[in-house]
């Protein structure tokens, strides 16, 4: 008996281990089939769809359409119009405000869940998304982290690049070495 109960916590294991792990939410291609009711479109909008797969569409509110990111766990809230807001949980509901930093509060730049060579991969998309600004807070954050001592200055030259700033632009500003 207790061989048998080996072999089956042996096959048990065995079992749980071979079978292929669930995705956390549906793919960009998948969405329309796996959920009828969300509405990827104003999302896909505001950011490209290829920063969409780490979202989840949470439902809709006041027709506002509410995507939760799966890593930061923070909200991204749009209007059908493309306008963005943020909760405010004190009986006031949402408030509209600008899309720099609705984007920056939803991707949590500065949080730790990033490697720097990641985070910078990203600026540099959402520095495409947004048109390249030198002026609110996704561009008060980018200032921030292209001349933090914590980001090589190679990688924040790099990522400036990659996100169409050009040097006579004099912005952002990128520490020298």
């Amino acid at each position: 008996p207790a061989e048998r109960n080996t072999m089956l916590l042996a096959d048990l294991t065995f079992a749980a281990l071979a079978k292929p792990a669930a995705a956390p939410h549906p793919t960009p291609a998948t969405r329309e089939q796996a959920d009828q009711t969300s509405n990827w479109a104003p999302l896909v909008n505001l950011i490209g769809e290829h920063l969409t797969s780490d979202f989840m569409f949470m439902g809709e509110a006041e027709g506002i359409f509410l995507y939760k990111h799966s890593q930061t766990r923070q909200y991204l809230n749009i209007d059908k119009f493309g306008q963005t807001y943020s909760y405010n949980g004190n009986c006031r509901g949402y408030n509209l405000i600008n899309r720099q930093t609705a984007i920056v509060h939803a991707f949590d730049l500065n949080s730790g869940l990033l490697t720097e060579r990641d985070r910078g991969h990203l600026v540099a998309e959402l520095a495409k998304v947004l048109g390249r600004p030198t002026e609110g807070s996704f561009a008060s954050f980018v200032w921030e982290w292209s001349n933090s001592r914590n980001t090589p200055s190679d990688l924040a030259a790099r990522t400036m690049r990659e996100a169409g700033y050009t040097p006579f632009e004099g912005y952002p500003l990128v520490r020298q070495s």
